[in-house]
């Protein structure tokens, strides 16, 4: 199943259960915004996508702080213009 030009913001991303989900959805077409509190893991995950051929955008942020929930948002809609999934993984 592909998603052509479809966004996928997936939270707590940068490890775990939530870079398994950004790396499947990568797999399957969409373009992923790699979100989690670790520049580290958030680099890591990114660097995953894009060896895979996929896209995505890394975002540092903690989804309990609201500036970062709408940085975050307003990041994604810059770069993409659309959100079209959001996988709220971050635990």
């Amino acid at each position: 199943m592909n998603q052509p030009n479809s966004v996928a913001i997936v939270t707590g991303s940068g490890s775990g259960i939530g870079r398994a989900i950004a790396l499947h959805l990568a797999q399957i077409g969409y373009r992923i915004v790699v979100q989690d509190r670790s520049p580290e893991r958030v680099q890591e995950t990114c660097e995953l996508i894009s060896e895979s051929e996929g896209e995505s955008l890394g975002v540092i942020g903690d989804v309990t702080d609201p500036e970062d929930v709408t940085r975050t948002i307003s990041e994604t809609l810059v770069k993409w213009g659309r959100i079209d999934l959001l996988v709220n993984n971050a635990g």
